[in-house]
C-alpha cells in the first residue's frame, strides 16, 4: 500500500555521481531533498543492497546533477543494471573535479556528512560545498511510475 500513495507524491529526478580510482559511477534518485540551509544539507536514499551505492561511498564525495523535463532517457540509462551508464551521455568534470550532465538544469557539489542504515535503504545526509543553476527549464519530475 505504500508505495502505491507514494506513486501519486511527484519527485524530482536526479543523478548523483561521482569520480575516482575504480572509474565514474552513478545513479538516478528520486529522493533527493533540502535538509538545511545553515548548514547547507542535503540527503537523498539508497537501496542498502546497492553496488552503486558502495562504490560512491568509498569516494566520500558527489555531485548532484537536477535533470531537465527532456532527460527522462538519463534518468532510464542511470536506473539500468549492468549496463555502462555512461555510454550516449555527455559529462564533464567541472574545474572543481565534481561530474556535470550536459542539460542538466542545476547541481550540488557535495561531501558525505553522515549515513543512516533505516529498513533497507541508507539515508544519506549530505553537506553542499556548492550549488550551481545550470539551465533555465524545468526539472524532471517522477510521478505515478512516469516521467514527466
Amino acid at each position: 500500500m505504500l508505495r502505491q500513495v507514494m506513486r501519486r507524491f511527484p519527485t524530482g529526478v536526479v543523478v548523483v555521481m561521482g569520480d575516482g580510482a575504480k572509474g565514474r559511477v552513478g545513479v538516478s534518485i528520486n529522493s533527493f531533498t533540502s535538509v538545511s540551509l545553515e548548514p547547507p544539507l542535503t540527503l537523498f536514499c539508497i537501496s542498502r543492497s546497492s553496488e552503486t551505492w558502495r562504490r560512491l561511498s568509498e569516494l566520500r564525495k558527489f555531485s548532484v546533477n537536477v535533470l531537465a523535463a527532456d532527460q527522462a532517457h538519463v534518468a532510464r540509462d542511470f536506473s539500468a543494471k549492468g549496463v555502462d551508464r555512461f555510454a550516449g551521455v555527455q559529462v564533464t568534470a567541472a574545474s572543481s573535479g565534481f561530474l556535470r550532465i550536459a542539460g542538466a538544469v542545476a547541481a550540488f557539489d557535495c561531501v558525505v556528512e553522515s549515513v543512516l542504515a533505516r529498513g533497507d535503504h541508507h539515508i544519506v545526509l549530505s553537506r553542499v560545498l556548492n550549488a550551481h543553476i545550470l539551465r533555465d527549464e524545468r526539472a524532471l519530475v517522477f510521478v505515478g511510475g512516469e516521467y514527466e
